[in-house]
């Protein structure tokens, strides 16, 4: 049995050696609190990302995620009002010739602005980018009330190109919003915002066909009431967070892209090939070129006009089906239905009678409104998942100028084909046979990364809750 003086020195070394214990640990733990723990700043990073309102975590439903959509489709509608009343006007002042002319004009500096104002975008946010739109268009348009025409023909032709600089802006300004603000329903939120586009290209047509509107009247009153409206509009999209860094490299900071690397990225480049062969097979292919053989009655016309519409809301519905399919399956299946419609815009021009003319050509121009409509819808959605959301907004403007470039170079080759409609759609066939292909190229080739991001955040909280199941099932036990 050990003596009390033992005991009180064992139990003093006892002490000692936890006080010591408790200096080493103190030490470590300044020591971390300096250098920083890593598991806590990836902690902390994830926190940060994942935060409510950034590009990883976006609202994807509820009042904001609405607020978003309908504010995107009023900026749309804004634009496809104006716009139309604008070009209506103009040619009536300025003649038909001279308004191809400048349409041709206006398409080019269109075509080679809409990269730079994705970049733009990147950098500043499409709120800032909606306002600068809506800018370029007021003051120019407001200026023309007062330069006449024929006095001053180049300075007019200047001041409506800045216009329709700015009707571009804006028409980037409401489709980009929606790509990033929903991830899981992003396709429902892209058909409400393309039906409501459908319907007011219709819409407008109809109504302004036999209206008649003073130039001065739309250029200081209608074009202020409209841009007004898109400003109000624009001010309610609340960028979202892109949390990108930027390289040391001054072509980084220059442009705001995060990497480089997604200019040697040759996935773009197959989409915007696809696009272009698609868009510009559709324009020369469009039923609005169609001459149709012996005398057309109303209703022929009126057949002709519908079927495509129709055809193009049900490749919207389709596109909606499929709003749950792998980016690959999704490419594969317009590839599908774009060779269907490739061969059978080869075949709409064959000599028939009337009325298996008008039979033919509204199934065969149904089906195009159908591929169209699949394609527009399913181009836009995947991006964000194919490219990164941080990389959205300039890959969305190189997009959007390989479907204007098609109507660059369609009207410049128009005349090409006045008197051949046969050929002109064996032409356009061929286009949208080679889209189709280059839709199954991609289908194969196609890798979504955007996704992983979404994939790893989902398991990583089945985890945790597996692991909080298994602590309580313990606990109880």
């Amino acid at each position: 049995m050990a003596s009390p003086v033992e005991s009180i020195k064992s139990v003093k070394e006892e002490k000692e050696d936890d006080k010591a214990e408790e200096k080493e640990t103190g030490a470590e733990d300044v020591q971390n609190d300096e250098e920083g723990n890593p598991e806590d700043e990836e902690e902390e990073e994830f926190e940060e990302e994942d935060k409510p309102g950034s590009v990883h975590m976006p609202p994807d439903g509820g009042s904001k995620a609405i607020c978003i959509v309908i504010s995107c489709s009023v900026i749309k509608m804004c634009v496809i009002a104006i716009q139309s009343i604008c070009d209506k006007s103009v040619m009536m002042v300025i003649g038909r010739s001279e308004n191809k002319r400048l349409q041709e004009i206006l398409v080019s500096a269109q075509t080679v602005a809409l990269p730079l104002i994705g970049l733009l975008m990147t950098r500043y946010g499409y709120r800032i980018v909606g306002f600068i739109g809506c800018s370029m268009v007021i003051v120019p348009l407001f200026a023309l009330t007062w330069i006449p025409h024929s006095s001053y023909r180049e300075c007019y032709y200047l001041l409506y190109c800045i216009a329709g600089l700015g009707f571009t802006f804006l028409n980037l300004t409401s489709i980009v919003p929606i790509l990033e603000y929903f991830h899981r329903k992003r396709m429902l939120a892209l058909f409400m915002y393309s039906v409501v586009t459908l319907l007011s290209a219709i819409l407008f047509d109809v109504v302004l066909k036999d209206t008649e509107f003073e130039l001065k009247i739309v250029f200081s009153i209608y074009q202020l009431i409209a841009m007004m409206t898109a400003g109000i509009a624009c001010s309610a999209i609340v960028p979202l967070t892109l949390d990108v860094e930027i390289g040391d490299k001054w072509i980084n900071r220059l442009i705001g892209l995060e990497d480089l690397a997604l200019m040697k990225d040759s996935m773009l480049y197959l989409l915007l090939v696809f696009t272009f062969l698609f868009f510009i097979g559709k324009g020369f292919g469009d039923q609005s070129k169609f001459a149709y053989p012996g005398k057309q009655d109303g209703y022929e016309k009126v057949v002709l006009l519908l079927v495509p519409l129709l055809g193009q809301l049900l490749g919207y519905l389709w596109a909606v089906c499929l709003r749950n399919t792998v980016e690959s399956v999704l490419f594969l299946f317009s590839g599908v239905v774009v060779l269907l419609a490739a061969v059978l815009t080869t075949t709409v021009a064959i000599p028939m009678d009337n009325i298996t003319t008008c039979i033919w050509a509204s199934v065969c121009f149904g089906i195009l409104g159908v591929a169209n409509g699949l394609v527009s819808m399913s181009t836009q959605k995947v991006l964000p998942d194919i490219f990164g959301k941080q990389n959205t907004r300039f890959v969305a403007g190189m997009v959007a100028c390989m479907i204007s470039l098609p109507r660059l170079v369609e009207s410049l080759y128009t005349d090409l084909f006045d008197e051949k409609t046969v050929a002109r759609f064996v032409h356009a066939g061929v286009y949208i046979l080679s889209a189709g292909a280059c839709a199954l190229i991609i289908g194969k080739c196609v890798t979504p990364r955007n996704t992983q991001r979404y994939q790893n955040n989902e398991e990583d909280t089945s985890e945790d809750n597996q692991e909080k199941e298994a602590s309580e099932e313990d606990a109880e036990a």
